[in-house]
């Protein structure tokens, strides 16, 4: 036993009935933190199969590309038009803006 587990359980031993009921439910909720951590970190560093995941999330196959176009392009403005109004945004509005 660790000196300073000793040096604990002497102070414990001087408070209230119900001062260690308070003491025994906090070091509890600790345990049960650590341990819920533990479980989330093992969870992180062993990610599911690819597959798994797909069936989770529902993940929508693509039959058609078409499906995916925009109708918010304007007629008449062309892809460079577009590229430029891009980086005059871009030079005029600083990031600190955002």
């Amino acid at each position: 036993m660790s000196a300073k587990l000793k040096q604990a359980i002497q102070i414990a031993q001087s408070l209230t009935p119900m001062e260690r009921l308070q003491l025994l439910q906090t070091l509890s909720e600790l345990v049960q933190e650590s341990d819920r951590l533990g479980t989330q970190n093992q969870v992180f560093w062993n990610p599911k199969p690819i597959h798994e995941l797909l069936q989770e999330q529902k993940v929508p196959v693509i039959e058609n590309l078409n499906s995916l176009a925009v109708d918010f392009w304007q007629k008449g403005e062309s892809e460079e038009d577009f590229l430029a109004f891009l980086q005059q945004q871009r030079k005029s509005e600083p990031i600190e803006s955002l």
